[in-house]
């Protein structure tokens, strides 16, 4: 049995998350393991089209990750980028011949990820 202070720690958190779904009109759990930053930058690098779309977006979304602070940084990028390859476990040579279109990053409307705004909106960069 975990002591006394511990347990009360995590029943604050799961208050706390439980709160927030109870209010969130979706939720999504997502699963990044394996996705490491050279493995998403090596894929893009390899599908990506010739104006460069899908990495002009992901060095935007990297810019507003870094300004968020390093514990958000990876859950942002790589939030976006299971968002924009839903296939890349799955299927990722799917992607070899087909581009989805490109999803805008959009930051989440809690407070605590409002701050900074995006230097640019749309896939200019």
């Amino acid at each position: 049995m975990p002591n006394a202070k511990v347990l009360e720690s995590k029943k604050a958190v799961v208050a706390n998350l439980s709160g927030k779904i109870k209010e969130a009109s979706s939720v999504v759990f997502v699963d990044y393991k394996g996705i490491t930053v050279e493995n998403m930058e090596r894929f893009i690098a390899a599908v990506d089209d010739k104006e460069q779309s899908y990495k002009k977006e992901y060095n935007r979304v990297c810019a507003y990750a870094q300004a968020m602070g390093k514990k958000k940084a990876y859950a942002i990028v790589a939030g976006w980028f299971v968002e924009q390859f839903p296939k890349y476990r799955t299927e990722p040579f799917y992607y070899f011949n087909n581009h989805p279109t490109l999803i805008p990053f959009q930051p989440s409307n809690n407070k605590e990820n409002s701050e900074p705004e995006l230097a640019a909106t749309g896939t200019g960069g």
